[in-house]
């Protein structure tokens, strides 16, 4: 999926994609996609993004940010410093994507059941997916605001030695 497009990282650089899968490949990972500025649904998700990442530490996190204002240097930080601080999202161990090309991550969206918007390249399907060490895709949901779907989803996938590791 993340081959569709190309992407610059929470650091500003660009983003090798064999090397992205390379990192991730021993682990199941999700993807999910951010928007920083929302006041909608967004909160609710960053928070259960953080509870993820907090009950399942063995599992990589990859968060594609689909706010095209986030995509410029100062964006980039608010969005970094907004999950941070004020949702506990520790910005050094998830991986934080922002798209080069809008479009592309719309389709990709797409892919998963979510509705876009496209004049302003927002997201209107809260969809969280959850790869497999080796990158097929195990599962998606959409729902992102109810952690029991999310937390449901992982439970049968990562289980026993992966918990809590």
């Amino acid at each position: 999926m993340l081959s569709r497009t190309s992407f610059k990282d929470q650091n500003g650089e660009d983003v090798n994609i064999e090397g992205l899968k390379a990192k991730y490949k021993n682990q199941f990972t999700t993807v999910t996609f951010g928007f920083g500025s929302c006041k909608e649904l967004c909160p609710t998700i960053n928070t259960n993004i953080s509870k993820l990442s907090n009950d399942f530490p063995n599992a990589g996190n990859i968060i594609i940010s689909v706010n095209k204002e986030e995509n410029t240097v100062a964006g980039r930080e608010r969005y970094i410093n907004t999950l941070r601080d004020e949702y506990g999202i520790d910005t050094k161990k998830v991986t934080i994507l922002f798209p080069k090309n809008m479009e592309q991550v719309a389709k990709m969206q797409e892919s998963l059941g979510a509705i876009v918007n496209r004049e302003a390249m927002r997201s209107h399907g809260d969809v969280i997916a959850l790869y497999a060490p080796g990158g097929r895709l195990l599962d998606h949901t959409k729902g992102m605001q109810n952690y029991g779907n999310i937390s449901g989803m992982f439970a049968p996938h990562i289980s026993g030695a992966n918990i809590g590791k």
